[in-house]
């Protein structure tokens, strides 16, 4: 994976940018990697003291850089699980959705609801969402059962993308600006 912060404004020690999200995987039987996950976090703000020690408790906030950090590592675990089981992304997507909860009161942009449509609040919600199991299960479809199985079997691999495709459209006929959507383009 990679995180790239961009820095656009500091204040003493308060900091402000965005950060590209991104993270790929191995595709079977071939050289190269195929992308997971391809998000900018535009909500990104945070305090830090140079030397401060950056330290990740699961049962509170402690900073809003580790917080968002640590959310973004086990949305990154479940994008990648769920490409190599069905849901299997659920433990690290219910982590990620606590991190969420427990931000939630600190002020800070990007954790709730009334932050926006692309916020980290609305893409752990969509992930974890039955209205968006589809996009789940055509992240599986496309990457194991197609992907992965492209240099073995080209055509039912190719059954296999096309399906994935079609539950995505599936989600576009329902609602054809879905965020999962645009993060899956």
């Amino acid at each position: 994976c990679n995180l790239t912060l961009t820095l656009l404004e500091r204040d003493g020690d308060s900091f402000k940018g965005n950060l590209q999200v991104q993270s790929s995987r191995p595709v079977y039987g071939a050289l190269y990697l195929t992308p997971v996950f391809n998000f900018k976090d535009t909500n990104f703000t945070f305090q830090y003291t140079e030397y401060e020690p950056l330290q990740f408790n699961a049962s509170s906030f402690e900073s809003n850089l580790v917080s968002i950090i640590s959310f973004y590592v086990y949305t990154i675990l479940g994008m990648d699980a769920d490409t190599f089981s069905m849901n299997g992304g659920t433990p690290f997507f219910t982590q990620a959705q606590n991190i969420v909860v427990q931000a939630q009161q600190s002020g800070f942009k990007g954790w709730n609801q009334n932050d926006g449509t692309n916020t980290r609040f609305t893409l752990i919600d969509n992930l974890l969402s039955p209205t968006y199991a589809s996009y789940r299960t055509a992240m599986y479809k496309y990457h194991l059962t197609g992907l992965d199985y492209f240099s073995k079997d080209k055509k039912n691999a190719k059954a296999s993308i096309a399906s994935a495709i079609s539950d995505l459209k599936s989600i576009y006929n329902n609602r054809p600006n879905a965020f999962l959507l645009r993060v899956f383009m």
